[in-house]
């Protein structure tokens, strides 16, 4: 009996022994398992995992888990740790931001990185070359380049552009002045979206090498390019026959380059001529009675002198699907509230209407905002026919918007004399009631009883969350409410919730 106790007691204790073994540890996971646990982790926590040992690094630096990679703020020689692996041959998109990039970091990323398809090297700066040769910077694959916003080296990128004939979407901008070549477009076929805003390099002739190059541009986006007075546009127009939207705000474009142009075959449905002083009224006549339909239109301050004719207003009728339409002053001293009510019956689609001294009536202004029933952004300029008529009163305004257009996101109110009351107040804060989507009103007037009422609606209304704006010395004319096009390099690459509006002062720079 003594020897069954004792053989009992030896398996009781071995069975102990096994149980204090058989804790639960995350080493006895398998890789596939621990792979998974780490797809959950951003790439910080995933370099942080990496020091802990040589299995966790090799699963951390796992191709998989670098595909879409993020850096901000790093030297070059951190960069350079980084390729190889985990940076290899699984990353398709990589965004570096205010980091200091060298070119042999973007030689060795096109070495190690054959499937890259996105590229986002803005507000870099890019060093100087310290090896006499260098590989070329090929990528096979690239799709979307951004460089925007660099310094020190930028012409190296106008390089990476050469050697890249697959990229279909690019931006630059004046940090490639003094390195701009357009012959680079000459091995980019597949383009299919230019934006090269504020890069004043860029001229005419650099326009005629695109349009013989890029046969499938369909965005073109050219905003504070100085040296373009539009001798090559009939070239763009005639060879780029897929384009669709066309964005020239802020050039020397003339109407002798715009009547030069065949618009019969072109698919264009988007363009922005906003204060383009040699365009007026002629110019704008010969496009808008040529293109079959339209989506944008944008013609605010590029009629100096009589203002906009009232022919463009009765040929934009035949725009059904227009969305967006920003409209300068009119030629007229009695209004124009026959034809915008028109167009607002015949467009009804708009989500978008500035109008810069056209309603005169309350009768006018109440029949347009009744036919605009998805109206999200309105701005208007009163109509004032000399300096000492007031013009329309405020409260109209206000509470013609509260009754017909309850999906108000932007508002721009334009040189409205009313002064302080109760009755105003209340209308302020009617809107804000109604509109609870309303979240930016901006007023654009030297009367500060404007901003109290405003002020005051939106504390009794309880809407903190509404921005008030007003113009600053630094950013006198923001463009509040009318938006980008939506072929615009960065609504078609980043989508409408990155693109938010540039009208903080300190912003302002990147388009006006």
């Amino acid at each position: 009996m003594s020897s069954i106790k004792k053989k009992k007691n030896e398996v009781e204790i071995i069975s102990n022994d096994s149980k204090k073994q058989e804790k639960p540890s995350i080493e006895r996971l398998p890789d596939s398992v621990l792979l998974q646990v780490f797809s959950f982790l951003c790439q910080r926590s995933l370099c942080k995992l990496a020091l802990v040992c040589k299995r966790w690094r090799d699963i951390a630096f796992d191709g998989s888990l670098w595909r879409d990679v993020s850096l901000g703020g790093l030297r070059h020689y951190y960069i350079r740790s980084l390729i190889g692996k985990p940076l290899g041959r699984q990353l398709k998109i990589l965004s570096l931001w205010t980091c200091t990039v060298s070119p042999e970091n973007i030689t060795a990323l096109s070495k190690h990185c054959q499937q890259l398809e996105e590229f986002y090297l803005r507000r870099n700066t890019i060093k100087m070359q310290k090896m006499r040769s260098l590989r070329r910077p090929r990528f096979p694959r690239l799709l979307i380049l951004d460089a925007r916003d660099l310094q020190e080296n930028a012409g190296f990128v106008m390089k990476m552009i050469r050697y890249t004939p697959s990229i279909e979407k690019l931006a630059l901008d004046s940090s490639m002045d003094g390195y701009f070549d357009s012959s680079v477009f000459e091995n980019t076929p597949h383009l299919q979206a230019l934006d090269c805003s504020r890069c004043l390099a860029v001229a005419d002739k650099d326009l005629g090498v695109v349009a013989m190059s890029c046969p499938k541009l369909e965005y073109l986006t050219l905003v504070r390019c100085y040296g373009i007075s539009g001798t090559s546009l009939p070239s763009i127009i005639r060879s780029c026959v897929r384009l669709k939207s066309l964005s020239l705000a802020y050039t020397s474009v003339t109407n002798e380059a715009f009547q030069s142009c065949n618009f019969q075959h072109s698919e264009l449905r988007e363009l922005d001529l906003s204060h383009c002083p040699g365009v007026s009224s002629t110019g704008v006549l010969s496009v808008v009675t040529k293109l079959k339909d339209m989506t944008y239109l944008n013609v605010n301050g590029c009629s100096y002198g009589f203002g906009v004719d009232r022919q463009i207003l009765r040929a934009l009728t035949c725009y059904t699907s227009l969305q967006v339409l920003d409209l300068d002053a009119l030629d007229t001293t009695q209004g124009a509230d026959d034809d915008l009510v028109a167009i607002t019956e015949r467009c009804a689609r708009l989500e978008v209407l500035r109008i810069n001294k056209g309603i005169a009536t309350v009768n006018g202004l109440k029949q347009c905002l009744k036919n605009l029933t998805h109206l999200k952004r309105f701005g208007i300029v009163n109509f004032r026919r000399d300096y000492l008529d007031r013009g329309m009163e405020v409260e109209h305004v206000l509470n013609a918007l509260a009754r017909c257009c309850c999906k108000l996101e932007v508002l721009e109110l334009g040189d409205f004399r009313d002064r302080e009351n109760r009755r105003k107040i209340k209308a302020f804060t009617r809107l804000m009631r109604k509109c609870r989507a309303l979240n930016k009103i901006a007023i654009f007037t030297d009367n500060r009883d404007m901003f109290v009422m405003a002020a005051e609606g939106r504390i009794r209304a309880k809407r903190e969350n509404i921005r008030l704006i007003q113009p600053t010395m630094m950013c006198p004319t923001p463009r509040v409410v009318t938006p980008l096009p939506t072929g615009c390099f960065d609504r078609v690459v980043y989508g409408d919730r990155f693109c938010i509006d540039h009208d903080d002062p300190w912003k302002a720079r990147l388009y006006f």
